[in-house]
Formats: C-alpha cells, structure tokens, sequence
C-alpha cells in the first residue's frame, strides 16, 4: 500500500501550507505530489517554495499563475498582486519555477497517475463539478487524474478514469476556509481517494499580508477566512 499526498494552489500562504505539511507527515504520507499555483496572489511566496521543497515532491509542475513569474514572462498586471510578488522571489527560485513540468505522470502499486493543473488539456482549463469530461478526458490512459485549479475539491468518474480535484491549500472557493488537499492511497486491489481539510491560524496569515504592504490586503483577508474567492 502506498500513500501519495496530492497538493494544489498554496497561492503564497505560508501558515496554511505549513498546517498541511504537518497533516501529511502526521499521516505519513509516502511521497508527494505538488500540481501548481504556488506564488501567486499571498504573501509569502518564497518561503511557500522553501517550505514544499522540505517535502521532496515526487511530483511538481507548474501552473498558470506561476508562468507570470518567469525569468523572461512579459510584464502583467493583475490588481498589483504580480508585481507584489516579483519583489519576494529571488531570481534562483523564479528559475526553479521556469524548469517545473506543466504535467507528469507517476505509477504507485500499478495505478498510474497523470498530474496536471487545470486538465489534462490545458493547465488553464476549469473543470467544475459539473464540467462534462468526455472531451477534457480523450487520449488519457492513466487510472486518474490529479488536477487543482478551480479551488474547489470534488471526485468524479468518467470513462473508468478517476478525476480528482484537490481544491486549494492557499485559498479554497467552496466556502470552507480550511486548507485543502488529496489523499491517494493504493494498492493491489485498486485506489482510494479522499479529500482532507486542515484548519489553519487565517491571522497568521492576514497579519503577513497587511505587515508586507500586499494589495487588496482587506479582500484577501475576507477570501481566506470565508473560503471564497473576493480579491480584487
């Protein structure tokens, strides 16, 4: 029996990502995957890479918002958070970030797992709760597929393969402020999927967003203790 721990979207929380680091060694987890969205929009996305890193993912890809940080990514705005961000990454880690995969694929107990972020598609790709999956899904062979993205943790089937989002450990938008993500356990009889909530100090958090001067620190205060996406 293996057991890999499946995160997403830590978004620059540093206080969720440390209670959820916890959670996985407390369960002994036996390896990691990390599916993408790790700097953008908190307050600590230096210390969010320095802090995964501790776990040795298996698995780590990258995902849309991260491409804004990139070494030779055009410049872009979105409500002042990027450039917020640039200032807390030193120029190794944006080039850490720039070599990540944008998928992968991992094999445990001869279950086969495809990593992406959005689908299987596109790493900007939602797929909701109740997104249709026939054509997000075409072409793939593994038994799942691990994605994040839309901040919203659900299992679905489609076409004997396993869909399962594992929501967000930064920032949920299911109206469930604790720190998400995914358990995968497997064996030789098959795989078992579950989602994991972890609650987490949301001070700690607003506190480093209003000490570091991030914008919008008001909204991202309410997003992080309502578990809803109000930015601006």
């Amino acid at each position: 029996m293996t057991r890999l721990a499946v995160l997403s979207d830590v978004h620059a929380n540093s206080p969720a990502l440390r209670a959820v680091i916890e959670d996985v060694r407390a369960r002994r987890a036996d390896a990691v995957a990390y599916l993408g969205d790790i700097v953008f929009r908190g307050p600590d996305p230096g210390g969010c890479i320095e802090q995964l890193a501790t776990l040795e993912p298996v698995v780590w890809i990258r995902g849309n918002t991260d491409e804004w940080y990139l070494p030779d990514a055009p410049e872009r705005e979105v409500a002042g958070y990027v450039a917020f961000g640039l200032r807390r990454l030193t120029r190794p880690q944006r080039v850490f970030i720039s070599q990540l995969p944008t998928r992968a694929v991992t094999r445990l107990d001869g279950t086969s797992v495809l990593c992406v972020h959005g689908s299987p598609r596109r790493p900007d790709e939602n797929l909701f709760p109740d997104t249709p999956l026939e054509e997000p899904l075409a072409g793939v062979t593994e038994d799942v597929v691990a994605c994040g993205h839309t901040h919203l943790p659900v299992v679905r089937e489609a076409g004997g393969v396993v869909v399962f989002n594992v929501g967000s450990v930064g920032t949920p938008f299911d109206g469930d402020p604790r720190a998400s993500y995914g358990m995968l356990t497997t064996s030789g009889e098959g795989v078992d999927v579950e989602i994991v909530r972890v609650a987490y100090d949301a001070s700690e958090t607003v506190r480093l967003a209003r000490e570091a001067g991030m914008p919008h620190a008001g909204l991202y205060e309410r997003a992080v203790r309502e578990g809803i996406p109000a930015f601006g």
